[in-house]
């Protein structure tokens, strides 16, 4: 009996195919065969797994309680209004997303090694995951430029409110914008055992 498999290759250098055939039901295959159908060891479950599994927990723990703190706290003091707790606001919020966001998606992949979810949901968490992280990174910008302007040109004091609003807006703005591009230009090939990650070129640019 002859059996024929197909084997996609998608490193990154590209994606290629690979027709191999194999004679005989119960025969075994041969080392080139058995070297093609071999999955990576990022798309099987591991003791690295087991591990990631166990940090990422941990690290949503902490990063939850931590950030959730921070906003309940602002809140009790919000009669109490200042640049530096409305930076520390936007903060909170951006970490939380990824809190919210970014690790529960990575322990589930640890876990189940595959993404089952569909292409629409790729899309959609792939955009607030990466959200997050601009986010996140941009509001410490923000932060680093009022406190440049406070201790370069302290006389502009009268400024700095609106100045930081603005540049609190610029931030969402720049991070959505930047973060389109998870949702449009690119889609999610199907495969039992491709997870939906871009660190992974498990993803086909539209034409």
């Amino acid at each position: 009996m002859l059996a024929q498999a197909t084997i996609v290759d998608t490193t990154m250098n590209g994606s290629s195919s690979f027709n191999v055939s194999a004679y005989g039901a119960t025969g075994r295959l041969n080392n080139k065969l058995q070297e093609l159908l071999r999955l990576p060891s990022a798309l099987t479950f591991s003791s690295d797994s087991v591990f990631s599994i166990v940090a990422y927990s941990v690290m949503f723990l902490v990063a939850a309680a931590g950030n959730l703190v921070v906003l309940v706290v602002l809140y009790r003091c919000r009669r109490r209004r200042s640049r530096v707790n409305l930076y520390m606001m936007h903060l909170a919020v951006a970490d939380l997303i990824v809190t919210f966001v970014m690790i529960p998606v990575e322990v589930a992949w640890h876990a189940t090694v595959m993404w089952a979810a569909g292409d629409f949901l790729c899309r959609f968490f792939m955009f607030w995951r990466a959200f997050g992280f601009y986010l996140s990174s941009l509001v410490l910008v923000v932060i680093s430029v009022d406190r440049y302007f406070a201790v370069v040109h302290p006389m502009s004091f009268g400024d700095a409110d609106r100045r930081g609003k603005m540049m609190l807006r610029a931030a969402w703005v720049i991070s959505a914008g930047a973060s389109v591009p998870q949702t449009v230009c690119r889609e999610a090939m199907i495969s039992d055992y491709l997870p939906c990650s871009r660190d992974l070129r498990l993803f086909v640019v539209k034409p």
